[in-house]
C-alpha cells in the first residue's frame, strides 16, 4: 500500500491563540474533540516529540473508548 500525503484545512472564526487552545490543553480538548453526545476526558497530554496523548471517550449507555498515540516526526 503506498502512503500519500493527506491535507484537510478547515476555516474557523476563531483567534490563533483560542484554537492553539483547544488543541493544545486537556481542556479545550474536551471541550470539542469526539462526536455528538460523547464525554471526553484527557489523562495525559505531552506536546513534545515522543510525547503521548491518553484520553477517553464516553457516550450515555456505552463502554468507554480509551485511546492513546504518541508524537513521532515525519
Amino acid at each position: 500500500m503506498s502512503r500519500s500525503p493527506i491535507t484537510l484545512e478547515r476555516h474557523l472564526d476563531s483567534t490563533l491563540d483560542e484554537v492553539w487552545e483547544l488543541w493544545t490543553t486537556p481542556s479545550g480538548l474536551e471541550a470539542w474533540w469526539g462526536p455528538d453526545g460523547f464525554q471526553v476526558t484527557v489523562q495525559h497530554l505531552e506536546l513534545r516529540i515522543g510525547g503521548t496523548l491518553q484520553y477517553t471517550m464516553r457516550a450515555v449507555g456505552k463502554a468507554d473508548d480509551r485511546t492513546h498515540g504518541m508524537a513521532t516526526p515525519r
